[in-house]
């Protein structure tokens, strides 16, 4: 995949954080680019995730007050892909059906997580 052509694949993703990753091989959301990496569209071996974290550390540091969701799902994004990185680069087997829908479980604790979050600002207004 060249620069630029992630924008134009992909379904267009919920939440977005605002992070643009630009590298040789990718430019766009660092969703899309999780969820091209999931779907095997980008090579992870052709993503430097140094790259992808030096430019958020960078536009971190530029702002004046980090938002800590925001930092959250970069975390969980940034982790993800190590985790995606790391299971294709060990030798092995390849991935059973389960351990892939392991893979998934974030999806749903997020989710919920979001859901909670809903009912408890929910409960506080009627306090």
């Amino acid at each position: 995949m060249e620069a630029g052509a992630g924008r134009a694949q992909g379904a267009p993703l919920e939440r977005t954080s605002g992070l643009t990753v630009n590298t040789a091989v990718f430019e766009g959301p660092l969703e899309l680019l999780l969820a091209l990496v999931e779907r095997e569209e980008v090579d992870i071996f052709k993503v430097s995730l140094a790259k992808v974290t030096d430019g958020y550390l960078a536009e971190l540091a530029s702002r004046e007050i980090p938002d800590p969701q925001e930092m959250v799902e970069f975390l969980w994004m940034a982790s993800r892909l190590l985790l995606l990185k790391s299971i294709r680069l060990l030798p092995g087997e390849a991935p059973t059906d389960e351990e892939t829908e392991l893979l998934g479980w974030e999806d749903e604790v997020r989710q919920r997580l979001e859901e909670y979050r809903a009912y408890k600002e929910i409960a506080g207004e009627l306090l």
